[in-house]
């Protein structure tokens, strides 16, 4: 295990987390050993000043050999741990929180022998302002294969949407809540999670892999009537989600 951060009482600076519309703010390729700096505030709707941490979705994906891909703040040295790890051929995301410099930028490393393709997009910010973070007692609010939540398994290209405030502790004017995706399906595929009533992003919550099950934390705003919704590219999908906590 190891520690990223940490959260406390509400009004300290950098505790607060405002969830912003994902956007694409990287889309390049990475040769071995390749470091990038990457500008995040001032964009996508993350302000240029005032922000301590930017949460961003990181995928990689398209590589002949399996790797790692270091993130961290501008302006101090690269940490031992990576904030995600792929295999050759796969599609990998993860959800990674980083502080920022003074000037809204973070690096990114490639620490693999192949090149690989890296997506970035956004997700939200953490300062003084904005929703603090409830952790809650794990309790599932999705099971397709129970029909708890949605009905069924979703299909090809298939979206469905579901209530998530008022259930499982979550109050009705939560922004948004922290949830564990796990997903079966038949084939490799995209699944996408965002709130409600907004436009679908681009940016895949987690990559399954065909006839295997795989699990990842994804953080989803609120939209529409306390509404998160949820897309599958490919194949019959089944999917199951555990809240873990929620901010308000």
């Amino acid at each position: 295990m190891d520690i990223l951060g940490y959260y406390r009482s509400p009004g300290v600076a950098g505790t607060r987390f405002t969830a912003s519309k994902q956007r694409r703010i990287m889309a390049t390729r990475l040769d071995p050993g390749e470091t990038r700096r990457l500008r995040v505030g001032g964009r996508a709707g993350i302000p240029g000043r005032g922000v301590r941490a930017a949460m961003l979705s990181v995928t990689a994906g398209g590589s002949e050999r399996s790797g790692k891909v270091a993130v961290w703040r501008a302006g101090t040295d690269a940490p031992n741990l990576p904030q995600l790890r792929y295999g050759a051929g796969e599609i990998r995301t993860n959800r990674v929180v980083v502080a920022t410099s003074d000037r809204g930028r973070i690096k990114l490393k490639n620490r693999s022998r192949g090149s690989v393709r890296l997506r970035v997009d956004t997700v939200g910010f953490h300062s003084a302002s904005g929703a603090g973070y409830v952790p809650l007692r794990n309790a599932r609010v999705l099971d397709t294969r129970s029909g708890l939540g949605v009905s069924r398994a979703f299909g090809p290209r298939e979206m469905a949407s579901m209530p998530m405030a008022g259930r499982a502790g979550i109050p009705a004017d939560a922004a948004g809540v922290v949830m564990q995706l796990t997903a079966a399906s038949t084939a490799h595929t995209k699944i996408t999670t965002w709130a409600a009533g907004n436009r679908r992003p681009w940016a895949g919550a987690m990559f399954p892999r065909a006839e295997a099950s795989e699990s990842n934390v994804v953080v989803v705003a609120l939209g529409q009537d306390g509404r998160v919704s949820l897309f599958n590219k490919r194949g019959s999908t089944h999917l199951v989600g555990d809240v873990l906590g929620y901010y308000r």
